[in-house]
């Protein structure tokens, strides 16, 4: 049987009671915020810590797609809408090339502005096997992705109306 000795029971009860008569710390002031700001604000909690933050290499199932944007969403109805994106697609007669206008007001964390280059790069990197993107089986129908302008992108596809609206919400990354 295992002994406890008056001492140890006195030091643990001494340990609890100066616990409990401690007051409490203050937190630090917080800085006043805009209430626009936080009404607009999503918590998100995650079970685990993401791998990494780079869409292009799958976490956007584990939870980073909620502070990546993507060239459209989808609203409460589900109905595809645009993002980044500045209209919806539109499909070539033959199907097999995607012509998508970029909003011209949306600018990275360091404000930089968001152009074709970077659409391009964010597409093209997922298709690049040296890149090893879990995504990229999901991109078997797209041949590539170019600039023609800094608002316009093309996406090539290898087959007819070959890519999907899931593919085209992917985030896009900064070229």
């Amino acid at each position: 049987m295992f002994k406890v000795s008056r001492l140890s029971c006195l030091t643990i009860g001494l340990l609890i009671l100066l616990a409990a008569c401690v007051q409490p710390v203050a937190p630090a002031a917080q800085p006043q915020t805009d209430a626009n700001v936080e009404a607009n604000t999503l918590v998100v909690s995650l079970s685990s810590e993401p791998t990494n933050l780079n869409p292009i290499y799958g976490d956007i199932y584990e939870g980073n797609w909620k502070i990546f944007n993507g060239l459209f969403k989808y609203d409460k109805d589900l109905h595809l809408l645009p993002d980044l994106a500045a209209e919806l697609p539109e499909f070539s007669a033959d199907g097999k090339t995607v012509t998508v206008k970029l909003r011209t007001d949306v600018k990275f964390h360091d404000n930089s502005s968001l152009t074709a280059d970077d659409v391009a790069f964010t597409y093209n990197a997922i298709l690049d096997p040296k890149a090893a993107s879990p995504l990229s089986s999901q991109y078997d129908s797209l041949k590539e992705v170019k600039a023609i302008d800094p608002s316009t992108a093309i996406l090539n596809l290898k087959i007819e109306r070959g890519i999907t609206v899931k593919e085209e919400t992917t985030p896009c990354h900064r070229a």
